[in-house]
């Protein structure tokens, strides 16, 4: 090759390196394998399968540690009045351990909850827990509790829901969904017998709700939220006074 000619080859090699690293795709951050989050949850009363637990406001914070499909929570229930004797005394901390995951659709979480009961004479329970569920519409979801501890009973809840996305946007950095849903719980007559002192087996509860999440930048969220909750059995009501109950309550998040 003539010399006049190479410094125009080696320019044009050069060049052709040059814009194929431009177009070159930049490498990909690996996926963030964890993750935690804070919720502060103001609610008008507490309850639970039905259960009026707290006829007046309660505060119930929860912290969640995950990673990958392996996750622990810490709830917890703080009485803000004296109703039950312990004015801004916890007398409820839950602890569970989940695993989950899916295969294509379908969805599933097995765990364990260790109910702990502080600052109350109760003895605390222990529940193991499967769950199925299908990512279609409305999301069916059947969740299976089964006490080995207290209780030595089961308790299940065929589930639905949806979420509506971004339903107002009011900028860049903040948004709100609407999130709605309904459960209806089953028990067996052990379950029944000791919480309800009714030892009838069958349809337990119903619990419908509505909340409205709004997004604030990408770590916030706020969270109002509406419940209502019917006893089904009469018999179950008789044994804790009252057959409905309706709260609202709001959540204060982080996630990181």
């Amino acid at each position: 090759m003539p010399d006049a000619k190479r410094p125009m080859v080696l320019a044009l090699a050069v060049a052709c390196v040059v814009a194929a690293g431009a177009h070159a795709e930049e490498p990909k951050e690996p996926e963030k394998q964890w993750s935690a989050g804070v919720d502060l949850t103001y609610n008008s009363k507490y309850v639970w399968r039905g259960i009026n637990v707290t006829n007046d406001p309660v505060f119930q914070p929860s912290v969640t540690f995950a990673w990958k499909g392996l996750s622990l929570n810490v709830w917890g229930n703080m009485d803000l009045t004296n109703v039950n004797g312990n004015n801004d005394e916890f007398n409820e901390l839950d602890f569970t351990l989940d695993y989950s995951g899916s295969v294509g659709k379908l969805g599933y979480s097995v765990g364990v909850i260790y109910y702990h009961f502080p600052n109350t004479p109760f003895p605390g329970t222990t529940e193991l827990y499967g769950s199925l569920g299908l990512d279609v519409l409305l999301s069916p979801t059947l969740t299976v509790y089964a006490d080995i501890d207290e209780a030595d009973g089961f308790y299940a809840t065929l589930s639905v829901g949806h979420t509506f996305e971004d339903v107002v946007k009011f900028s860049e950095l903040a948004s709100m969904g609407i999130e709605a849903g309904a459960s209806v719980g089953f028990a067996d007559g052990d379950h029944n017998a000791y919480y309800f002192g009714v030892d009838d087996s069958g349809p337990v509860d119903v619990t419908v709700g509505v909340s409205f999440p709004i997004a604030v930048g990408e770590h916030v969220t706020v969270t109002p939220a509406l419940n209502y909750s019917n006893l089904l059995d009469d018999d179950l009501a008789d044994g804790v006074g009252r057959d409905s109950n309706f709260w609202a309550g709001v959540t204060l998040g982080f996630s990181f």
